[in-house]
């Protein structure tokens, strides 16, 4: 009697058991589709993402983060010469690092204006504060 090695798994059946596994750990497909049930035309990777950050909780994220590039031109330029926005906390908080401690303290008392301003820009899911930290901007400001 000769031993044969055990049949191979077919891409179908290794898809259907991978699958299978995801559902039993309560994972699903994005989108609701199998990956073997694609639509018959490519999707613009655009609306792609737009699924993928609805459909994660991460759009409002997203949409929080760009205040970061907002900054300079929302504060203006005196101020935007003495800061660095850095991030964007997970309870929206933007943080910005001021020059000096003087600038972290001057800022501080401006954080409502400032993120009444911030908020301001249309199309972004808004702030919930500002937190300004000190340390001398990364560019050398």
């Amino acid at each position: 009697m000769t031993d044969s090695p055990p049949p191979r798994e077919t891409p179908e059946q290794r898809a259907a058991r991978l699958a299978a596994e995801a559902r039993a750990r309560g994972m699903r497909p994005l989108g609701g589709a199998s990956p073997r049930a694609r639509p018959g035309r490519p999707q613009p990777l655009g609306r792609v993402l737009d699924e993928v950050l609805r459909s994660s909780g991460l759009g409002e994220r997203v949409a929080q983060a760009q205040a970061v590039g907002d900054w300079p031109r929302v504060v203006g330029p005196q101020i935007a010469a003495v800061t660095e926005a850095l991030w964007v906390t997970g309870e929206g908080v933007l943080v910005v690092r001021a020059a000096t401690g003087a600038w972290r303290a001057e800022l501080s008392l401006l954080a409502p204006e400032l993120l009444a301003r911030l908020n301001a820009v249309p199309g972004r899911a808004p702030l919930s504060a500002v937190r300004f930290v000190h340390g001398a901007p990364r560019d050398g400001r």
